[in-house]
């Protein structure tokens, strides 16, 4: 997946009459945020003259809002919609499908979409 990628209506369409859909659904990328974040470092003291001095550690977390829309394959209406915010150290492209899986079977349980 790339995030310039741009399907066009026609190519939905024809997959939907490809494959006998009757709903199409659609994430996309709607945001992403990158934070470095440094936790300070201390001192740890143990027994009556030790101690360790912890220098700290440095992080970046990244999270990533995509919006998920299910639509009606024949009247292009929008039955379903949800916007989703993840972190994770994972890929734009593996925290989608991650997340597109999740978002179909919890359709699925909630029979918004039928199980195959």
């Amino acid at each position: 997946m790339r995030g310039d990628l741009k399907i066009k209506k026609e190519t939905i369409l024809s997959a939907v009459d490809q494959y006998k859909n009757d709903a199409v659904i659609i994430t996309q990328l709607v945001g992403k945020e990158t934070k470095d974040v440094y936790q300070r470092g201390g001192v740890t003291r143990y027994g009556y003259f030790g101690y360790t001095r912890n220098p700290g550690y440095s992080s970046t977390t990244k999270k990533v809002r995509l919006e998920t829309n299910l639509y009606d394959a024949k009247t292009g209406e929008l039955i379903w919609s949800g916007v989703s915010k993840t972190l994770s150290k994972d890929s734009t492209d593996r925290i989608m499908n991650d997340v597109i899986k999740t978002v179909i079977a919890n359709l699925k349980k909630h029979k918004l979409i039928a199980p195959k």
